[in-house]
C-alpha cells in the first residue's frame, strides 16, 4: 500500500543492460568489437615514441604510459654523489647514536638493579 493512497507501490522495472565483453576472447568472437580494439590498438602502437616537453621535463609515450625522461649530466652526477657520501655520513652517525642510546639503556638497567639490592638490604636491617 502507498503512503497516501490506496494503491499498492510498485516500482518501475530497470530495462535490462546490454552485455560489455568481459575478456579478450570475447572480442576475438565479436568481429565488429574486435576490428574497433585491433584499431584502436593500431592507434596507441603508432603513438608510441611520441614526445612532449613540458616546463618540468620531457615526457615519452612508451607502451600506453607516459613516462618522465631522463636525461643525466655531469651535474646530476656530481649532486648525486654528493647526496650520497652525505647519507652515508648520516648512517654512520645515527648508527652511533644508537649504539649511545644502548649504552645508557644498560647503564640504568645496571644502576636500577644495583638500587634495588640496596634496598632489599636495607629492609632487612
Amino acid at each position: 500500500m502507498g503512503i497516501f493512497s490506496n494503491t499498492p507501490f510498485a516500482p518501475k522495472r530497470v530495462p535490462q543492460r546490454k552485455k560489455k565483453a568481459e575478456s579478450l576472447g570475447d572480442l576475438s568472437r565479436n568481429p565488429e568489437q574486435s576490428s574497433e580494439f585491433e584499431r584502436d590498438r593500431q592507434q596507441l602502437s603508432n603513438l608510441s615514441g611520441t614526445k612532449i616537453k613540458t616546463g618540468s621535463g620531457d615526457l615519452i609515450f612508451i607502451d600506453g604510459v607516459w613516462k618522465k625522461e631522463t636525461v643525466l649530466d655531469a651535474n646530476d652526477a656530481v649532486k648525486c654523489e654528493e647526496l650520497e657520501k652525505e647519507n652515508e655520513s648520516i648512517e654512520q652517525q645515527n648508527n652511533l647514536l644508537r649504539l649511545k642510546v644502548e649504552l645508557l639503556l644498560n647503564m640504568v638497567t645496571d644502576h636500577c638493579a644495583n638500587v634495588q639490592t640496596l634496598e632489599a638490604k636495607l629492609s632487612r636491617l
